[in-house]
Formats: C-alpha cells, structure tokens, sequence
C-alpha cells in the first residue's frame, strides 16, 4: 500500500484520472497494517449488472474503448519525469519474468498444476525482444476502473496501483487481454464477466487500436498473454493455499479450486494459436 502511494503522487503531475492521496500511514500500530486515504471518486465499476444507461450494445463498446485509451495514457507517460527512477527494474523485466513467479509459486505449491511447466518453457523459448518501457499498473482490468455515471463512456479513475512496477509496455496490454473473455469461452472467474457481452470489441479489435495509437508492434502479443495468465495463476495458488490453511476467509477462493487450472488452459490456448 505505501509502495502504491508513490505512484499515485507521481500521477498527480498527469491528466490521467486517479484517486488523489490523502494521506499516508506506513505505521502497522495505528490501524493493524499501513494504509493510506485516497479522495472519493464518483463512478461506477464495470461489473454485472451494469447501469441501465450501459446496458446497450453501444454503450458497451464505449466502455471497452474507453479502457483501453486509458491504457494508452499510461503507456505514453514518461515514468522518469514523473519521479519514479528506481521504481523498477525494466532492464531484463521480460527474461525475469518466468523465474520470478515460478520462485514465488514453490513458497506455497501443493498440487500439481496442468501445463504450467510447459507453459513456462514456451514462455522461455519463445522471449521476445525489448519493447518499449513503461510505467505498469500490473493488474490492469476493467474491475480495477471506475467509470463516470454518463456517456458517452469515461473512465474516472484507475484504481488498485499496488502491482505497479516499470517494464515493457506491452504487458498491461496482455494482461487486459488474456482476462478478456469472449462470448463462448470458458470462464476462469467464478462471477459473471461482461467482455462477453454482445457489444463489446473482440480482443483483436482492442490490440489493433493500442498498435495503431502507441505505434508499438503487437506481432508478440500471444506472448503477453499467455505470461499474464502464468503469472496470476502462479499469484492466485497462493491465496488458494490460504485458503486450504484456513488463513483466509473469502469464500471466492475455493473458486480457485478451478479457476486456476482454467486459466492454464487458457494460457496454453493462446500459447497454441487456439485463442487469439
């Protein structure tokens, strides 16, 4: 949570639309854990059931498109302007990227898990080169947007910085895609998703408008994709493994039970040219 405040005072200094920080208390004796206060923002998240004003075909359209112009925004700040040298690592962010979360996983592995090794391997043998260097928000989705309450559809803030990092621009883009399910497709999520909604842009049509605004090549893009879904399942196993040790008590995360070894699949569908 402090590590989250740094960037949301570095986005002080942009046109991006981000809560405004409060205040700050890295001290774990006041409250329990630090945290921090962000200003209100008024909006709505896009989940199920939707306003009825975002309820239609267009309306839909305009929601997607309007994240990922967000997204674009955040791709083109110059994260060294802004003050955030240091607050990562973006040379050899890619070649890292397989090693970091494999290490993470084995802290709390207790099954086995489908294709994950060989997704791992693929993701090795198929490195792409460098691309451009960004500020990340590191989970970048439409549940961590917030959305004005009139059309035609803004964003009004984005939320939830604290997996921000400094590293190639492309994987944002992989992981909004990777989670964007269209309609047909197995769902790794055990609520209801609305990119499947009739409406909204496929996944291709979202990755054509990021190249042609940024410029930036997406002839790799299964590659941020399928790392994306490596890595939040390798993520989420530990929370399944709170769960199973009774250290959490979210029902969500007997879902994951499930869910995991779904996102895998997806992962080695898009690894095989099955989803695009």
């Amino acid at each position: 949570m402090v590590r989250e405040t740094r960037v949301l005072r570095a986005l002080d200094a942009t046109d991006l639309p981000h809560p405004r920080l409060v205040a700050v208390c890295p001290d774990d004796k006041v409250a329990g854990a630090p945290f921090y206060v962000m200003s209100r923002v008024e909006g709505f998240t896009a989940r199920a059931p939707l306003p009825a004003l975002f309820g239609e075909k267009a309306a839909l359209r305009e929601l997607a498109e309007a994240a990922l112009d967000a997204l674009v925004r955040i791709a083109a700040l110059d994260w060294r302007e802004l003050g955030l040298g240091g607050f990562g690592r973006p040379e050899g962010f890619l070649a890292r990227q397989t090693g970091r979360w494999l290490g993470q996983l084995e802290r709390y592995r207790t099954r086995q898990l489908p294709h994950l090794e060989a997704i791992a391997g693929w993701l090795d043998a198929n490195l792409p080169d460098a691309g451009p260097e960004s500020l990340l928000h590191g989970d970048y989705q439409l549940v961590n947007l917030m959305f004005a309450t009139q059309r035609p559809a803004r964003v009004a803030a984005v939320l939830d910085w604290e997996m921000s990092t400094v590293g190639d621009a492309r994987a944002d883009l992989g992981w909004l895609l990777a989670g964007w399910e269209e309609q047909g497709e197995p769902s790794c999520r055990p609520y209801p998703q609305i990119t499947g909604l009739a409406g909204m842009p496929r996944r291709r049509e979202l990755a054509e408008r990021y190249a042609e605004a940024t410029g930036t090549p997406i002839e790799d893009l299964a590659w941020f994709e399928v790392l994306a879904l490596f890595k939040l399942s390798c993520i989420m196993e530990g929370s399944y493994f709170r769960r199973l040790r009774g250290e959490s008590d979210n029902e969500l995360h007997d879902a994951l039970e499930w869910s995991i070894p779904v996102m895998l699949e997806r992962a080695a569908a898009f690894a095989g040219g099955e989803l695009v």
